[in-house]
């Protein structure tokens, strides 16, 4: 019985999940010509990255639509 339950849990995630991806919006892609738009448009960014004041980095990240998201693991070795 016990491996019964944990097919039928794993079916029940599975279905979950395919309904989450189902809702998510269709990835955007870019063509060449619009990230070099966009690189044209930005300040230089080699300085912005080795620079790394935040709020540069936020407005590159923004302008690519670029969303990151950091979780820190506390404990690791």
């Amino acid at each position: 019985m016990a491996l019964v339950d944990a097919i039928n849990e794993a079916e029940e995630q599975r279905a979950a999940a395919i309904a989450e991806l189902k809702c998510l919006p269709a990835p955007t892609t870019l063509t060449s010509a619009e990230v070099q738009a966009r690189l044209d448009g930005l300040d230089d960014v080699t300085t912005i990255i080795t620079e790394g004041r935040p709020e540069r980095l936020a407005r590159l990240y923004e302008d690519f639509g670029v969303e990151l998201r950091y979780e820190s693991v506390r404990g690791a070795t």
